[in-house]
């Protein structure tokens, strides 16, 4: 279950009431994506935890025993310097959205009262923690984008922290009857509302629907005027709940297992469900039930953190390389330098720091920087070798560049892929790749002859539309080469995330494809790529046939021709798959 901007309020609720006036007293950062403040307020212990974690993003007070790393990350030390011994004083929601702001008043280092706010967005492979400083300059962030991960919105130390709008309707401030919105004939019933209202996800779409009666698999264009009532009756319904907070925290059963949970009671799962009087006493069980934070986390992070400090040489050595391009283009202004010289070398004396001659290249006069302790020839062979030097300089440079460049991608794209790892064995395929291609060593452990295990071989993920076409998934660049290269049909289609890292994504062509079809793929695309803060994202596609290897690549790397290009809206999600 995502969290939407509706629990949003009634964790933040809990939250004020809880811990507004507590004082900050200890900060832990568990990995790459969760802290835990420790906050003392009258006369009890809570412990905050926040997470940014793609797949489990969330905020809440919780009772579990975490274990803290032996080293402090930079990222909570930052934290201890600015807002350990800080004293909350307001925690707000920025409208309905899953955005919170908590502000703490604390001394600096002179004693002189400063405040600080944390800003913390809760929106899946979006979500961040930020720290700002009263004029909300970013002081630092639990995960920095730079300008070229998001053209919406860069975060980093020296940025101004930049709120993300949706220009959706907030119920909190615009009370809205659906008759005056213009839905189209097409939508599907639980799209109208998180497409119109902020805060509001499919989960609470659903349960309007059910709660008026009418069929889901409805068009908005198919429901007669009794049900359109019905409709919206049931969403004002659903508004005066949020609006006046009647919020009764739930967990939903499924076969004795936890399925899901909301802060408003959801009649259309059933009743097999228990009810709680804290909102983060139901996240805390759910998450704890559902959500191994610290065993495949932890192996993750610290692959990641392998392959990160590669990619970051990487990105280095480009800039070194880059500049020492820059500079190898003076080759032939050295060897123009050398010509003039030797036409005038009769007329320059030893010692002269510099000479002025006539270039006959155009018709100027040029001045020339001398070495004065060489000869006149001395200097003319210098100008002569340098440029010579600076010309081989550039032909290499003019081959390794690129080469890093693609490297550099291919390493993007790991990144990527371990970010949306999912289970131990998708985890091994990778770091195996990455110990083929020579980026980490093997383990130093002995294996045990008697018994060889393997690892079951993860699989692509797989859809099916409503025209029953298979869409495949790849989620690591060994299922993208064998999806693309091996499992594609000539006529099936292509389709990769424009100029960045991202998934192969296969249409299989087994029956008609439209443009729903081709928009659902793009869609897939989009969401499986590398993860950037913009919501619309260039999808290419191009038949199979059209998609090549170069030899010697790395695995899932290709080139594609006579391609089409497709704009996806991460906000308009295909309702045919």
């Amino acid at each position: 279950m995502a969290i939407d901007g509706i629990l949003i309020k009634s964790i933040v609720e809990e939250l004020k009431e809880k811990l507004i006036d507590g004082k900050v007293q200890k900060i832990y950062q568990l990995n790459d994506h969760i802290i835990i403040l420790n906050i003392y307020n009258n006369k009890k212990n809570y412990k905050l935890l926040i997470s940014s974690n793609p797949q489990s993003s969330r905020i809440h007070l919780t009772n579990q025993d975490y274990k803290n790393p032996t080293t402090a990350p930079q990222f909570s030390m930052i934290l201890r310097k600015h807002i350990q011994n800080s004293t909350i004083k307001e925690i707000n929601q920025f409208q309905l959205d899953r955005s919170i702001e908590i502000v703490l008043d604390g001394k600096d280092e002179l004693g002189v009262l400063k405040t600080k706010k944390l800003k913390v967005d809760i929106m899946g492979k979006y979500s961040n923690i930020v720290l700002v400083d009263e004029n909300n300059t970013v002081i630092e962030a639990i995960k920095r984008i730079s300008h070229e991960m998001s053209s919406v919105r860069a975060v980093y130390p020296g940025t101004k922290f930049n709120q993300l709008r949706d220009n959706k309707i907030n119920i909190l401030e615009n009370k809205t009857n659906l008759e005056e919105l213009d839905i189209p004939d097409n939508f599907a019933l639980k799209k109208i509302f998180y497409t119109n209202f902020t805060g509001f996800g499919p989960q609470i779409g659903n349960e309007i629907v059910y709660r008026a009666e009418i069929d889901l698999g409805k068009k908005y264009g198919q429901l007669d005027q009794s049900e359109k009532e019905r409709l919206n009756a049931s969403f004002q319904n659903i508004c005066e709940e949020i609006i006046h907070s009647n919020f009764s925290p739930k967990l939903y059963y499924m076969k004795d297992k936890v399925d899901d949970f909301y802060c408003l009671e959801l009649t259309h799962k059933g009743d097999n469900y228990t009810e709680f009087d804290s909102i983060s006493e139901t996240l805390d069980l759910y998450f704890k039930e559902n959500v191994n934070d610290n065993s495949l986390n932890q192996a993750r992070e610290n692959l990641y953190k392998q392959v990160e400090n590669i990619y970051l040489k990487n990105i280095n050595k480009l800039e070194n390389l880059r500049s020492d391009y820059e500079k190898s283009l003076d080759y032939d202004l050295y060897r123009i330098e050398g010509d003039l010289l030797s036409s005038v070398a009769y007329s320059i004396k030893k010692g002269e720091k510099e000479v002025e001659v006539f270039n006959y290249y155009d018709n100027n006069n040029i001045t020339i920087k001398l070495n004065p302790k060489k000869t006149p020839w001395d200097n003319i062979e210098q100008k002569y070798k340098i440029s010579k030097k600076l010309h081989r300089s550039n032909k290499l440079l003019q081959k390794a560049i690129p080469n890093l460049e693609i490297e550099i991608q291919y390493l993007e794209s790991v990144l990527n892929q371990i970010n949306n790892i999912e289970n131990h064995d998708e985890l091994s395929e990778i770091k195996e790749e990455m110990i083929e291609e020579k980026y980490i060593r093997k383990s130093g452990k002995k294996r045990n002859n008697n018994k060889k295990e393997k690892n079951k071989a993860s699989q692509p993920y797989k859809f099916t539309t409503n025209k029953n076409n298979i869409i495949y998934v790849g989620k690591n660049n060994k299922q993208n080469e064998y999806l693309t290269l091996r499992e594609a049909n000539a006529e099936d289609y292509f389709f990769h995330i424009k100029d960045r890292p991202g998934a192969h994504v296969i249409l299989k062509n087994l029956y008609e494809i439209d443009d729903e079809e081709i928009y659902a793929a793009a869609y897939l695309a989009a969401y499986h790529s590398k993860n950037n803060n913009d919501r619309y994202i260039d999808v290419d596609y191009t038949q199979k046939k059209h998609v090549n290897k170069a030899k010697g690549s790395k695995p899932g790397m290709v080139y594609y021709t006579n391609f089409s290009t497709i704009r996806v809206d991460l906000e308009n999600k295909p309702e045919n798959i």
